[in-house]
């Protein structure tokens, strides 16, 4: 395969990897830091990129240098990517919390100094690889490097608000995870087909055939591994944590390549599943390690699995395979060594950012989130979609949908209490509707109907007598004591409050706990600011108003 077919294929490779660790850092994260986080990842590959290309290349020691070379420009155009992947996946543990120069600051390092430095060390003249350590796949700069720095960097900058009380772990769990899904298909689609061309480029095809196998099996038995393990542990299955059991498997398989054979990387699957359980239950119960995606685990512990079984398994100088504990004992040293040398960088690199600048953003730009205090964007308007709910485009499906609880209603009509005074059925009213966040569109469209002029839709949490059912995030209950709700609340004078009622409960009804409830109050007055207008007529609006003309001159 020629050259730039390769270098066609490493970048594609590396669009895709970057879509997928989007999409798994908008599926772990909360609303309020979506478009930040995004945005941070899009920078984060950007700067580590240029920051590479014209400075840390020019610091590669190797005979002739390379990447100053015109002829050797595919070169430069693999290891790019290499370092862009990286610094996305070290940035990667710090989401929700940190500051962007944190970013900035990590991607330039990795750019500048700690990506180069490496490539020294472990290049064919570096002293690592005289000293006998084995390494495959890219397996330091783009799993051992990024999950060193993610652990570190969680570390220090410290856990999200609200992440831990009492010392105990609080789920803070994401309302997307199913973009998780589509991210860890990403990751294992992109990783594969990287490993791909970076074994048909350093070994001219050979075991290209075992490795595809192994990328097809170990990441699937990893994956249903830890989906039985989460639910002997947690009494459920975790979708979260088995996300992250797909990728540690594509993880170590990419490391390993064929020089492990497929027995062997099905022991280390499941050695690097028993391990990825235990360290992320101990990062967050624990230590109180607040790693949103468990990244430091997935490519930290992964890599660390991979290189020590390849000492143990190597077809060719493997332990079991009669080649004595030399290979063993290069791999256990120079994993220590270049585990320590990157934990060692990392804490100095944070460490000064946070004396100079700081790490953190402040609790009240937590609390609103990245969004909103950084870049000025709200959260989908409070989870509330900015649409003309007076128009709505599903009209006909929504009553069609309406129509399976017509027989349900008919057995449950609503009638007003006979005590009440008469008056209070056409006084002006004011009706405050709780329910699910799902029945708004039906609401609506049912109020409009009947002749109901204006909403107020608000979303809001809270609970009643029953606190919802208890649900589950990455092992740790959910506490249930405020569920999401909408609160309609509408103002009429002219509809009867028994229609009212008839109208909303037709929407609402399912028969179920958790339909909602209605309020309904009088309202003493009611006064117009544009008009002066007061009581009734404050309600009404003239024709001119409805057809959008100017009711006043100014």
């Amino acid at each position: 395969m020629g050259s730039l077919w390769i270098n066609i294929g490493v970048i594609f490779c590396t669009m895709i990897l970057l879509i997928a660790m989007i999409f798994l850092e908008l599926a772990y994260t909360t609303e309020k830091n979506r478009a930040s986080v995004a945005i941070q990842k899009l920078l984060v590959f950007s700067i580590s990129g240029i920051a590479f290309v014209f400075g840390g290349s020019w610091l590669v020691s190797s005979p002739g240098n390379p990447f100053v070379s015109s002829n050797h420009t595919s070169v430069l155009i693999v290891q790019t990517c290499f370092v862009t992947i990286s610094s996305v996946i070290a940035c990667t543990a710090i989401a929700e919390r940190a500051r962007l120069r944190v970013y900035v600051a990590i991607s330039l390092c990795i750019g500048l100094i700690a990506y180069p430095v490496l490539l020294n060390t472990l290049s064919s003249t570096g002293w690592l690889t005289k000293l006998g350590f084995q390494v495959q796949g890219g397996g330091v700069f783009l799993h051992l490097l990024p999950g060193v720095g993610a652990l570190v960097s969680s570390l220090i900058v410290g856990p999200r608000l609200g992440k831990y009380k009492n010392n105990r772990a609080q789920a803070l769990p994401s309302g997307m995870l199913h973009f998780g899904i589509i991210g860890t298909a990403f990751a294992w689609l992109g990783w594969s087909v990287l490993s791909v061309f970076f074994y048909q480029s350093n070994s001219n095809g050979s075991g290209i055939n075992a490795l595809l196998l192994q990328l097809l099996v170990i990441p699937s038995v990893t994956t249903v591994l830890t989906f039985l393990l989460t639910k002997w542990c947690y009494k459920r299955p975790d979708i979260s944590i088995t996300l992250n059991g797909t990728l540690i498997g594509v993880v170590v398989v990419s490391i390993t390549g064929s020089s492990v054979t497929l027995l062997g990387a099905l022991l280390m699957g499941l050695i690097a599943t028993g391990c990825l359980v235990a360290i992320l239950y101990g990062l967050d119960h624990r230590w109180q390690i607040d790693d949103p995606l468990g990244v430091s685990v997935v490519h930290g512990v992964g890599a660390i699995v991979a290189f020590l079984f390849i000492g143990l398994f190597d077809t060719h100088k493997g332990l079991f395979y009669g080649g004595g504990l030399d290979l063993l004992l290069n791999q256990l040293l120079g994993t220590f060594l270049l585990a320590l040398a990157l934990v060692l960088f990392f804490i100095f690199v944070l460490k000064i950012v946070d004396s100079v600048w700081g790490l953190r953003l402040s609790a009240t730009e937590e609390m609103v989130g990245s969004d909103g205090s950084a870049y000025s964007i709200a959260s989908n308007y409070s989870g509330i979609p900015a649409v003309n709910y007076g128009k709505l485009p599903r009209k006909q499906q929504i009553r069609a949908e309406m129509k399976e609880n017509d027989s349900n209603l008919s057995e449950h009509k609503v009638s007003m209490n006979q005590d009440r005074p008469s008056s209070s059925l056409y006084s002006i009213r004011k009706f405050e509707i709780l329910t699910n966040p799902d029945k708004l569109e039906r609401l609506t469209q049912e109020l409009n109907d009947i002749g109901v002029t204006g909403l107020n839709v608000t979303m809001v949490t809270g609970f009643g007598i029953q606190k919802g059912n208890p649900t589950y995030y990455r092992g740790v209950e959910v506490e249930t004591n405020f569920l999401p709700k909408i609160k309609l609340e509408t103002i009429v004078s002219t509809i009867s409050t028994e229609k009212m009622l008839q109208a909303i409960r037709k929407a609402l009804y399912t028969g179920h706990i958790g339909d909602g409830k209605v309020f309904v109050s009088e309202v003493s007055s009611v006064f117009r600011i544009s008009t002066g207008q007061q009581d009734e007529q404050a309600l009404e609006y003239e024709d001119s108003i409805r057809k959008g003309e100017e009711p006043y001159d100014e």
